[in-house]
């Protein structure tokens, strides 16, 4: 768990000396901290409290585009914007069970710079 943390560090000292803003800083950090509570943290431990796997995706996912809902609301097209945080969502989740942490972390920093540079949200 330490290593976690302190690559988490280093992740983010880089992210805020490269931002721009504070918003895309903000978006990162976001990111990272998401990481750590959904994946880490969630699909670690809920498995165990439930004693059902589906059951602790199924909540986190929601609890997932909950969290999202700001940028579905605000979208253009909703549905286009919910199906794509949703299968972010799965995706870190299998990638969470089959490979590890890490990876889960990079994939949604590549997700919210992508979202950055295109700035937009769907």
């Amino acid at each position: 768990m330490r290593a976690i943390i302190i690559i988490m560090m280093v992740v983010i000292a880089i992210v805020v000396t490269n931002a721009h803003n504070s918003y895309e800083i903000g978006l990162l950090v976001a990111a990272v901290l998401e990481e750590i509570i959904y994946r880490e943290i969630g699909i670690s431990y809920l498995p165990i409290i439930l004693n059902n796997v589906l059951m602790s995706i199924i909540i986190i996912t929601i609890i997932f585009l909950l969290n999202h809902s700001f940028i579905i609301l605000s979208s253009k097209n909703k549905l286009f914007s919910f199906s794509i945080l949703f299968i972010l969502n799965i995706i870190l989740i299998i990638t969470r069970f089959n490979i590890g942490f890490i990876p889960c972390v990079f994939l949604h920093l590549f997700y919210d710079a992508v979202v950055i540079k295109q700035n937009k949200f769907y």
